[in-house]
């Protein structure tokens, strides 16, 4: 029954989880995964930023989504001078089923001013990947920072600070991370 006078919940959206085990952080061979379409409101011009550092060098970023750089003057406009040219260490994959890229990857990321009902998000999570996204609106319904992923401040300087320390996490903290991701 529903009234004026019955409390509303708020009921996340569901994703069945698999029938798999977190994999071990050395055993992955995706750093930080990105699969969404892309929107001005996901900043994957950060993570383009993020990854031309020298110091994320060694880590392998897969873009699942997106097969021609040109799309992303459409999107980015003024910002596209910092996502036209993507680091060697960046590869960009046609969208396929994402499951087997869950699998393989450390690191979801998901610097956006919008998390809500992002399924993408959620499937990563019962794949046990550990989400890196910003805090805005319903992130923390979603992500309980330091315990089964990692929310930062909106802004380009926190998320890659963030990406930098995970960087460092060892086998024992990512394996618990990713267990309560799930």
């Amino acid at each position: 029954e529903m009234g004026i006078d019955k409390p509303l919940h708020f009921i996340h959206n569901v994703v069945s989880l698999p029938d798999n085990t977190p994999q071990s952080f050395s055993s992955k061979d995706i750093d930080f995964l990105w699969v969404n379409t892309l929107k001005d409101f996901r900043r994957f011009d950060w993570l383009v930023q993020a990854m031309q550092d020298p110091f994320f060098s060694s880590c392998k970023t897969v873009v699942l989504g997106l097969t021609d750089v040109k799309k992303l003057h459409e999107i980015y406009g003024p910002n596209y001078e910092h996502v036209k040219n993507l680091p060697d260490n960046m590869e960009l994959v046609p969208f396929s089923n994402p499951e087997s890229y869950y699998q393989r990857a450390c690191f979801f990321v998901l610097p956006t001013s919008l998390v809500y009902l992002n399924n993408a998000l959620l499937e990563a999570m019962s794949h046990g990947v550990v989400p890196i996204i910003c805090d805005c609106e319903g992130a923390d319904q979603i992500v309980q920072h330091n315990v089964d992923g990692f929310i930062t401040s909106y802004d380009f300087t926190s998320f890659k600070n963030q990406l930098q320390q995970l960087t460092e996490l060892g086998e024992v903290e990512y394996g618990m991370l990713s267990i309560a991701a799930k």
